[in-house]
């Protein structure tokens, strides 16, 4: 990784800010909003990862019950993955701890970890130990 942002400690309080905000409704049409997660997501873009939780969230916790997006609720996975990576790091944690961060995440969101879209992230945080 060799984005500054990933070690910028005032980017991820930035961060964590937006996580925990009130969800914000996207303005731009979906096609728009998936390209805008994806490069967020490809760039390691932390506040662009953020803002992704922060709109996706609504897909997990109960608020968006008409419609489910699988390809949203994987956009989200991969935000929420890289935003526990991050995490990890500034608190000084380990790997192993990156599955303990992301629920953590997961329940200051009012989301609970066991989704069943969280299993294989649950799976890659454990390979990684």
């Amino acid at each position: 990784m060799k984005n500054k942002q990933l070690y910028d400690y005032k980017v991820f309080k930035k961060a964590t800010k937006i996580i925990l905000s009130k969800s914000v409704k996207p303005k731009d049409n979906p096609t728009a909003q998936m390209i805008r997660y994806n490069e967020a997501t490809e760039k390691l873009d932390i506040i662009g990862c953020a803002k992704a939780l922060n709109e996706l969230k609504i897909h997990f916790d109960g608020t968006n019950v008409k419609k489910k997006s699988v390809a949203k609720q994987m956009m989200f996975v991969k935000s929420l993955r890289i935003l526990a990576e991050v995490y990890s790091y500034h608190n000084g944690d380990k790997k192993d701890k990156w599955w303990e961060n992301t629920a953590k995440i997961l329940k200051s969101i009012n989301i609970s970890e066991d989704h069943e879209r969280f299993t294989e992230l649950k799976n890659f945080f454990s390979r990684r130990n």
